[in-house]
This record gives structure tokens, C-alpha cells and sequence, in this order.
């Protein structure tokens, strides 16, 4: 017999841990939930042994994060750069010349820092993925961010913000 708010004996309790530990329940290759399932299954999904200890471990937890903080900050970067070129090159063109030769050369510059920072968004989304296959094949159990993420991140950061600075030029030149 239930009473107001009682919850019927299940033989579970109910999960009070914070989201973001609820998270970690995911399959790392495939994001399926393995909530439910024993722990000495593989994901149903994708068939992956899933070795939840290390899902837990700092050594994995430390790099998809950092990893994450890198590719949002070098896409900031990126397309920060990417909106200066469009915008000093549409006001410099004016609108025909946008159709022109030299429009359509600045379309391509334009859009290799569009493409950086989509690639650099994708590289954060698959952090997960990379890292837990990446600490599973490394004997040591360190794995760090990606070489190729820091370097473009930081080409993007510091030539965005050399980009913020001729944005701001250029509207004061507007006034």
C-alpha cells in the first residue's frame, strides 16, 4: 500500500548522483546508454567490451575534457577569423564584386577557417571515442590531448585575436 510520495520497493534505489556521472553510463564509441545493463556485458550496440573502471578513471575523464576546452576554444578562434575575412571582404568588395574573380577567390580563403573550426567542433565530439580507444591500446594509461587540437586551437586563438583587433579598427573607421 503506497502513502503520498512513496515510491513501490523495486530492489534498485533510485540514481541521486549529479549528471554528470549519469554520462559516464554511456558506451564511449557508440554514446548507448549501458545504464541498465550488467556490467560484464559488451555494449548491445555496437558489441564493444566496455571496461567501466577506466570510464571512471581520471586518466580518461582529464584528456576528453581538456580536449573539449581546446577544440572550443580554437573553433572560437577560427571562426572569429573567418567572420573578419567576410565581413572586411564584403565591405571592401561592395556587392558586385562579391560575384566577381576575386569574390570567388575570397569565398575559398573564407571558408578554410570555416572548415578548420568544423573540424576542430567534430575533433570535440569524438573526444570520448578517441580517448577511451587511445588509453585502452596505451600501455602507460596516459594518454594526452592531440597534438594536431593544440596546434590548430592555438593558431586559431592568437590569430582571432589579432582579427578582433581589425574588427574593432574597421567599425571605428565605419563611424
Amino acid at each position: 500500500m503506497w502513502y503520498g510520495n512513496e515510491q513501490p520497493m523495486t530492489g534498485r534505489t533510485p540514481s541521486r548522483l549529479p549528471t554528470a556521472f549519469v554520462r559516464v553510463s554511456r558506451c564511449p564509441i557508440c554514446r548507448y546508454s549501458l545504464k541498465d545493463l550488467d556490467e560484464h556485458r559488451p555494449c548491445p550496440e555496437c558489441g564493444e567490451q566496455i571496461d567501466r573502471a577506466l570510464l571512471h578513471a581520471p586518466s580518461y575523464t582529464g584528456p576528453v575534457s581538456e580536449t573539449r576546452f581546446w577544440c572550443a576554444l580554437g573553433a572560437a578562434g577560427w571562426l572569429i577569423i573567418g567572420s573578419t575575412i567576410l565581413v572586411l571582404t564584403v565591405s571592401g568588395l561592395g556587392s558586385a564584386g562579391v560575384i566577381s574573380m576575386g569574390g570567388l577567390l575570397m569565398l575559398i580563403i573564407i571558408s578554410f577557417p570555416f572548415l578548420s573550426a568544423f573540424c576542430l567542433l567534430r575533433k570535440g565530439r569524438l573526444a570520448r571515442t578517441d580517448t577511451y580507444r587511445a588509453l585502452k591500446k596505451a600501455p602507460s594509461g596516459k594518454v594526452q590531448v592531440p597534438m594536431s587540437v593544440v596546434v590548430l586551437a592555438t593558431i586559431g586563438m592568437l590569430i582571432g585575436v589579432v582579427c578582433i583587433g581589425a574588427l574593432i579598427k574597421s567599425i571605428g573607421s565605419l563611424a
